[in-house]
C-alpha cells in the first residue's frame, strides 16, 4: 500500500516543499458526471472529466491493490478521492498563475524557464541518486511521474515563481506601502516606538563568526542572511518583526536577544550574541547577529512577510476572490 499512499501525498508536494505533483487517480465515471463543473476560475470553467482524465494512472494502482470495485473499500475510496481534491486545487493554482501573469503583462523567457526546468531536474536526479540510466525508473518509483511528467511540473512551478516574485515585488513597492499606511495609521504609528529588526541563527559557531565576518566588511544581514541563517526567515532578508522591548509580549522570546536589540539604534548591528541556555548548560538557540533597520525599511518586510508566510496560493486566490468558485461546485467532484 505503500505506493498508493506515495502517490497521494506526491499529488499536493506542488503546494509544499519539493513542488511536484503526481499524475495519477481515475474513477470511470459516466458522461453525466464529467460534464459538471467542479471549479471556475475568470473565465475558465474545470469539469470533473478533467481533473478524472489527468489522473489514470493511479486507477491501475488501486485496482491493482483493491480489485475492479475498489471505491467500495474506504480506504481506496479516501486516497481516490484525497488525490482528485488535490489534482482540482493544482488546477485551478495554474490557471490563477496564468490569469495573474496575464494582467500584469509579465513577461516569460522561455530560456529561463528552460534553464530553470533543467536545474531541478538535476537538483531531483541527485536527491533521488540517479543516474541517466536510472532517473526514469527511480522518478516513477518516488513520485509516479515519468521525465516528461516531472518536466512539465516544474514548468508549471517556474510560472509560479515568476508569478511570486512579481507578487512580492508589488507588495512592498511605494504604492503598497501607501496604501497599508492609510488603511492601517494606527499600527504604523505604533511602529514609530518599534524597532525593526532583522537577524541571523545559527547554532555553528564556525558559521556565525563568517557571518560576523561578512557584516564587518560592509555587508548588511538582508545580504546573507540565506546564507548563514537557520530560521525561516532567511527568505526575507532575516526579517524577525517590528519588536517593542519594553513590552511583556516579549517574554516569549529570548532574553539574551531582547536584550541585545534593546540596546541597538537604527543602523547599528550587534556582536555575536549567544542564546540563553537550558537547564543542561546548551545553547537554546545558538548564536545571533542583530541589525536594526528603520521602519520603512521594516514595513517592506512585513509586507512581503503575507506571502511568504500564507504562500502565492493564498495571495492569488484573495486577488480574484470575485473571480473563483469553487464552493459552489464542491459536491460535483465526487458526487
Amino acid at each position: 500500500m505503500k505506493k498508493i499512499r506515495n502517490t497521494v501525498i506526491a499529488i499536493g508536494l506542488i503546494f509544499a516543499t519539493m513542488g511536484l505533483t503526481s499524475c495519477a487517480v481515475l474513477e470511470k465515471t459516466d458522461k453525466a458526471k464529467g460534464k459538471q463543473i467542479v471549479a471556475k476560475v475568470g473565465d475558465t470553467v474545470i469539469k470533473r472529466s478533467q481533473v478524472e482524465s489527468e489522473l489514470k494512472d493511479y486507477e491501475a494502482t488501486l485496482i491493482e491493490n483493491y480489485g475492479e470495485d475498489f471505491l467500495k473499500d474506504d480506504t481506496a475510496k479516501s486516497y481516490y478521492e484525497s488525490a482528485k481534491q488535490s489534482k482540482l486545487d493544482e488546477l485551478v493554482y495554474n490557471e490563477l498563475v496564468q490569469m495573474y501573469i496575464k494582467d500584469n503583462n509579465i513577461e516569460v523567457n522561455d530560456e529561463d524557464k528552460e534553464k530553470y526546468v533543467d536545474e531541478q531536474m538535476e537538483y531531483y536526479k541527485s536527491a533521488l541518486g540517479a543516474t541517466d540510466d536510472d532517473f526514469e525508473e527511480k522518478a516513477k518509483a518516488q513520485f509516479n511521474l515519468t521525465l516528461d511528467e516531472m518536466k512539465e511540473v516544474l514548468g508549471e512551478m517556474y510560472y509560479s515563481k515568476v508569478a511570486g516574485e512579481h507578487l512580492l515585488e508589488v507588495s512592498s513597492n511605494e504604492s503598497a506601502m501607501e496604501k497599508y499606511k492609510e488603511d492601517n495609521k494606527e499600527d504604523y504609528d505604533a511602529m514609530e516606538n518599534q524597532k525593526a529588526v532583522l537577524y541571523i541563527v545559527n547554532s555553528d559557531k564556525e558559521k556565525i563568526e563568517a557571518a560576523k565576518k561578512e557584516l564587518d566588511a560592509g555587508k548588511s544581514i538582508d545580504e546573507i542572511a540565506a546564507t548563514y541563517s537557520t530560521d525561516s526567515g532567511a527568505s526575507n532578508g532575516g526579517f524577525f518583526g517590528f519588536m517593542d522591548t519594553d513590552s511583556e509580549d516579549m517574554s516569549s522570546i529570548d532574553a539574551n536577544f531582547v536584550e541585545a536589540v534593546k540596546n541597538l539604534n537604527v543602523g547599528e548591528k550587534s556582536d555575536i550574541v549567544e542564546s540563553t541556555k537550558d537547564d543542561d548548560g546548551n545553547l537554546k538557540f545558538g548564536y545571533f547577529l542583530i541589525q536594526i533597520v528603520d521602519r520603512e525599511t521594516g514595513l517592506k518586510y512585513q509586507l512581503k512577510q503575507d506571502i511568504l508566510t500564507n504562500g502565492v496560493e493564498a495571495k492569488l486566490k484573495s486577488i480574484y476572490k470575485d473571480k473563483l468558485e469553487t464552493d459552489k461546485y464542491k459536491d460535483n467532484l465526487n458526487n
